[in-house]
């Protein structure tokens, strides 16, 4: 009880700061599982292409270029490192600009070319109705440290400001960044954090939406360490921009006891290291999202990381080159538990190449309405037979999801009085479409590492469906305001009636009866 309060007095002070972003759990494509560091401006247009055209109509609205755009040319190694020695010297140079804030790679991206960074493309992702996104290491390139490069606005330069001693662990590409302690609490010096405001400052002009930033976990010692000053630090920047993006951190594990520090400032956090199209990997989730399902909320998703399914690893960084090796019952179970849970749902495989296989899990409309406007997800039984329960937007009607982790088929059933207090339901299986009844429990056979997904509307219940409300001639200056039970309805509006504040209004006709 005393982390439900905690985590409502902290949602509360976090809508009050600022507008909320992220809603609902994100929803889009990211480029790594399917290319790496190396994806080029025609393929990633290409994919926002088919994300237009195929998949925006349900939701999927997010592009995101992932690691390395700075690195030259494409290369094929799973890590681009680019090879430093003890005396700064090094043969392969990211591209950056004066201010040793990243550029991108020109090879791979040309319309980057002439210091327009991204904008082109992020332009280009914004005229098919998608939100663009890149990703960002933690800290300021060693290369700018070398260089001493000026930081833009102060009189301060890199070795000012980088931390030599903070490094990531599997790529040589940053140092992390100064910090001090002001009245007992540490935080960026004022140079570290005038060059992430930069740099930010940056990547709003180039139209970023998503920022994807990694190496914010220490996990490569236990306990795991989340870094909450450069967090701090990055929240600060982006909100100094004035623009709205989501601030996604990776990787993980993220440990929980973070909890409460990054609710307010992440918008999503990964709850493992890489996930990847292997059952181990996803049958560790369960007890993760078992443990992070309290997190969750408007503005704020515990990550489960990209969905390993579809087209992976073309130029690595996993393996060779495939279609997901989950099995179809495996892949119908991420999507159901990230959709019960109320995981981010970003796609990892190569959305161009997708077949009517990854279609039908990406196109179910039902599917998608239990990630996005579904609320008090939670688990009802954890173990190899886990159960998840979500209330609807209309919280008359209920969610269920069943699975079966094990290596042979089980019946698995929950009570539906004890989770609901109510009998006598009509259920509807979301993947097959199949409509039956239940009384006072729901079961059902599941063969090995197999899921269902059920909607549950109380039998005889008639969902209160709000009508459009289209716009009449009106007087000037006279406003009509209509009430759809106790709800008030602008009549301007050709949406359905929305909650408004203030009072109750009454419905009138014309004569004003």
């Amino acid at each position: 009880m005393k982390k439900i309060v905690l985590l409502i007095i902290l949602c509360a002070a976090f809508s009050e700061s600022r507008a909320v972003v992220a809603v609902t759990p994100p929803m889009g494509w990211n480029s790594y599982d399917a290319f790496n560091f190396s994806v080029t401006e025609a393929e990633f247009k290409a994919n926002v292409d088919t994300i237009a055209k195929k998949y925006l109509q349900y939701g999927w609205n997010y592009a995101v270029v992932d690691w390395c755009w700075s690195f030259p040319g494409m290369g094929t190694q799973a890590t681009p490192n680019q090879g430093w020695t003890g005396t700064g010297s090094v043969t392969t140079k990211l591209n950056m600009d004066a201010y040793g804030r990243p550029m991108p790679d020109t090879v791979r991206h040309p319309s980057a070319r002439g210091g327009l960074g991204f904008k082109p493309l992020a332009d280009y992702t914004h005229s098919k109705g998608l939100k663009f996104g890149i990703h960002l290491m933690r800290g300021m390139y060693r290369q700018a440290y070398w260089a001493n490069l000026p930081v833009l606005g102060t009189s301060q330069f890199a070795k000012d400001v980088t931390d030599t001693t903070s490094k990531c662990p599997w790529l040589d590409h940053t140092f992390g960044l100064k910090t001090e302690v002001v009245n007992g609490k540490p935080q960026l010096t004022a140079g570290a954090q005038a060059y992430l405001n930069s740099l930010f400052q940056l990547f709003a002009s180039w139209g970023v939406d998503f920022i994807k930033i990694d190496d914010m976990v220490q996990n490569r010692v236990t306990p795991h360490i989340y870094d909450t000053t450069i967090m701090d630090g990055y929240r600060k920047a982006i909100d100094l921009t004035g623009r709205e993006m989501v601030f996604s951190s990776s990787p993980g594990a993220t440990p929980i006891g973070a909890g409460p520090a990054i609710i307010s400032k992440l918008n999503q956090w990964r709850m493992a290291d890489d996930l990847w199209d292997n059952w181990t990997s996803v049958n560790a989730m369960f007890g993760l999202c078992a443990q992070w399902y309290p997190y969750v909320g408007q503005g704020h998703f515990p990550d489960a990381d990209m969905i390993p399914i579809g087209r992976l690893s073309k130029r690595g960084p996993n393996g060779s080159t495939r279609y997901s090796n989950l099995t179809r019952n495996e892949q119908y179970l991420v999507m159901t538990l990230w959709s019960i849970f109320r995981s981010p749902l970003i796609y990892g495989g190569n959305p161009a190449e997708n077949r009517t296989a990854e279609d039908s899990l990406l196109t179910n409309a039902d599917v998608i309405a239990v990630n996005q406007s579904s609320s008090k997800n939670r688990p009802l039984a954890t173990g190899n037979y886990p159960i998840w329960a979500a209330d609807a937007a209309d919280t008359n009607i209920k969610y269920v999801a069943l699975f079966n982790t094990t290596g042979s088929t089980a019946t698995v059933r929950t009570s539906l009085l004890t989770a609901f207090g109510k009998s006598g339901w009509v259920v509807k299986n979301l993947w097959t479409g199949i409509e039956t009844t239940a009384v006072d429990s729901l079961s059902a056979s599941l063969t090995t590492h197999t899921s269902a997904l059920y909607k549950l509307t109380p039998i005889g219940y008639v969902p209160v469906i709000a009508p459009k409300i289209r716009p009449r001639d009106k007087k000037p200056g006279r406003v009509e305001l209509y009430e759809l039970r106790g709800r008030r309805v602008d009549p301007a509006s050709e949406t359905a009636p929305s909650q408004l504040p203030n009072g109750t209004y009454i419905l009138r006709n014309e004569k004003g009866n």
